[in-house]
């Protein structure tokens, strides 16, 4: 069974799991400003947290990921988590 309809949070194409561009529009406009906070406050302050939030638009996008049932924000934010501290890990040691 397809599931999948435009706008439907499965995506277009019939994949499960991959949202649509609308999707992630919706989520950047609701929580934008709060995933940003998150990574800037992993980043300590230096620059990188706009790219690790554009880098998690780009991993649902790309549905490089599963969303496991729970709570969506907080899921969000452990994956901004873990993407900031792998640009910032990877920015400490270019030195």
């Amino acid at each position: 069974m397809n599931r999948s309809s435009p706008g439907s949070p499965h995506g277009a194409g019939g994949r499960e799991g991959a949202p649509d561009n609308q999707a992630v529009g919706t989520i950047a406009r609701i929580y934008g400003s709060t995933l940003f906070e998150e990574a800037e406050s992993v980043m300590e302050g230096c620059d990188g947290a706009e790219d690790a939030v554009q880098d998690f638009y780009v991993f649902l996008l790309e549905s490089r990921g599963v969303y496991p049932l729970g709570p969506p924000r907080e899921w969000m934010l452990a994956m901004v988590r873990i993407i900031a501290s792998k640009r910032r890990w990877e920015r400490d040691k270019r030195g």
